[in-house]
């Protein structure tokens, strides 16, 4: 694509009432109480916290989404650079205008060399396809543009949340157990613009509407993955045995982790009991 064609198609991705790109745009505005064909709330939502905390690889991920499948096909890592900054300028002008200075925009990217660490048992995703490893390609090599450009903030797996009150926009729920490092942690949706707070974000593991409310931790999220994102769920058999354990014992979102230890060593199977109790560890 020329200069003049990838600046034409950027200026033409889908919107919605801000002029970043839409499922970016859905999810402030839920923010700020103005979501489409829902009541206003007023004051808005976004001032009952202190800081606001992007991913920017979801905003790289919501920008490819804004764009017709024939531009994402082409589209190179330099092009992440002509509309990012100027979003994200603009999501830390508005924020701070609609909360009167109250609030203010924390972007971050998070190197995950140390997830393995953090989560022992898990399994990483690998990129297995060809168009699996290009688009990878192209967002590790954007995102190292944008680092020269921009003031990111770097982290490791776990985030330092400074105990402050936040909201989150990733798409990466591994990003949400770093939940006790802050005061308070809530996750905004991207095109929803949907609040949750910690009892609801079972529903970012894999098949996560189709499951039971489940504690988020370091343990579910190994067991069942993160819809792909950064981890993939354990083997069938597992899953479904520790779902059966969380039927009988009535597990719930805010189900102890020494109640799960406990349903555990119930499992007859040693294989299967030891395959689960590595996730606890």
């Amino acid at each position: 694509m020329t200069p003049r064609e990838i600046q034409d198609a950027l200026a033409a991705r889908q919107v919605g009432q801000f002029p970043v790109s839409i499922a970016t745009s859905l999810a402030l505005e839920g923010a700020f109480g103005i979501y489409p064909e829902r009541p206003a709330v007023n004051p808005p939502p976004i001032k009952s916290y202190q800081e606001l905390w992007i991913n920017v690889r979801t905003l790289m991920r919501n920008l490819l989404g804004s764009l017709p499948q024939d531009i994402q096909d082409k589209f190179l890592p330099g092009y992440f650079t002509l509309a990012i900054p100027q979003e994200l300028s603009f999501i830390e002008t508005e924020v701070l205008r609609r909360t009167e200075g109250l609030v203010r925009t924390v972007c971050y990217y998070a190197d995950h060399g140390d997830l393995k660490r953090v989560l022992p048992g898990a399994l990483l995703k690998v990129a297995n396809t060809p168009k699996q490893q290009f688009q990878e390609a192209i967002e590790r090599e954007g995102l190292r543009q944008l680092i020269e450009q921009m003031d990111l903030r770097k982290t490791r797996t776990t985030i330092e949340g400074r105990q402050r009150k936040a909201l989150m926009i990733t798409h990466h729920p591994v990003d949400l157990l770093s939940r006790y490092e802050f005061r308070q942690l809530d996750l905004l949706e991207s095109h929803t613009g949907i609040i949750k707070d910690p009892s609801q974000w079972y529903t970012k593991l894999t098949g996560g509407r189709e499951l039971p409310p489940l504690p988020f931790m370091n343990f579910t999220i190994s067991l069942f993955g993160d819809n792909n994102q950064l981890l993939q769920a354990q083997p069938l058999k597992l899953r479904r045995k520790i779902l059966e354990i969380a039927e009988r014992d009535r597990w719930t979102a805010i189900t102890t982790l020494d109640k799960i230890r406990l349903g555990i060593k119930s499992i007859e199977d040693p294989a299967l009991r030891a395959s689960a109790q590595v996730l606890l560890s």
